[in-house]
């Protein structure tokens, strides 16, 4: 996961030690981010679901557990991210709306051109990135 990840995830844990799950991605984007990286980092491994470029090589079925980005399809990192980021902007800025998610929307399609991710995965990523991003407002309520 590396050291930032972990750095974020002893971060959490001691968030969610302290505050309720709830107020905890409320309280920024910094946090709905990093909470995002986690979570596509824990669901990768967990899942372990070779990506397309697999395919050539007769690698069909998911590889849980296994820590190879090989095995990191679903979901997408970019797709996740971008959807939080651009959905929290959202709530800023609502006249560009189309615009940020015309955006993410080109990110999660590029994944899925350049063979990295699945169109199932760009469509997960897209939705946990909504859900997530939707959840912090500007000012830090919800």
């Amino acid at each position: 996961l590396g050291v930032f990840a972990l750095y974020n995830m002893y971060l959490w844990v001691t968030l969610f030690v302290l505050l309720s799950p709830f107020q905890v991605l409320r309280l920024s984007p910094d946090f709905s981010n990093s909470f995002s990286s986690i979570l596509v980092g824990i669901l990768k491994i967990a899942i372990g679901r070779p990506r397309p470029k697999m395919l050539t090589k007769g690698i069909y079925a998911p590889h849980p557990l296994h820590f190879n980005y090989r095995y990191y399809s679903t979901p997408s990192g970019h797709t996740t991210t971008s959807f939080a980021f651009f959905s929290y902007l959202t709530g800023c800025f609502k006249r560009y709306k189309v615009l940020f998610f015309a955006t993410a929307t080109l990110i999660g399609i590029s994944r899925i051109m350049l063979l990295y991710h699945y169109p199932s995965d760009v469509i997960l990523s897209a939705t946990l990135g909504y859900v997530i991003g939707s959840s912090v407002r500007c000012d830090g309520k919800k």
